[in-house]
């Protein structure tokens, strides 16, 4: 019968050549991408892409862009292959895809959080009909006629032809002098 000791000493033994078979794969994988990344540079350079481009009106470095691309793609599947000789590919992925989920969901919050103020400002606006299109207005010192009026912003062109878009929150927290027509 195998004693306990001799079963913790295996299993060391296998998370230790894990551990050093992960660092090889690491370290030739980072080797390879580098080696792929200036052997694709080389050969776009020597195409001369960059020029191509140029002739065409697109002053773009196409060479680095698609070597920086392919060497990182290249890094994330050694990574990938490295987490997955470790045993942490899982892991690793639910964490990022927790990330991933939080930066779109921050993102759309961020995205919409000027939209719904200013959508019940217009709406409250239009009810009470503070002002119409044609009218001249006064809003924080600056006068001009109203030539459009939406749900999210009223548009105004001063007496020296500006246009300025004024979003309705801003409106409804304003103090706004109707002149006659």
């Amino acid at each position: 019968m195998v004693s306990f000791i001799e079963q913790i000493g295996a299993i060391a033994q296998i998370v230790a050549s894990n551990l050093v078979v992960a660092a090889i794969i690491l370290l030739v994988g980072v080797i390879i991408a580098r080696f792929v990344e200036r052997l694709v540079h080389y050969a776009l350079k020597q195409l001369e892409v960059n020029k191509v481009l140029l002739k065409a009106g697109l002053p773009f470095a196409l060479d680095e862009t698609v070597s920086n691309i392919i060497k990182y793609v290249l890094y994330f599947a050694t990574l990938v292959v490295t987490l997955n000789q470790i045993g942490l590919t899982t892991l690793v992925f639910n964490i990022m895809a927790a990330a991933v989920i939080i930066i779109v969901v921050v993102s759309i919050f961020l995205g919409f959080k000027d939209f719904f103020p200013n959508y019940w400002a217009g709406i409250w606006l239009y009810r009470k009909k503070a002002f119409d299109v044609g009218d001249r207005i006064v809003v924080n010192g600056i006068e001009g006629e109203v030539v459009g009026m939406g749900v999210l912003e009223t548009t105004i062109k001063t007496s020296s032809g500006d246009m300025l878009y004024l979003p309705s929150s801003l409106l409804l927290h304003s103090q706004i002098l109707r002149k006659k027509r």
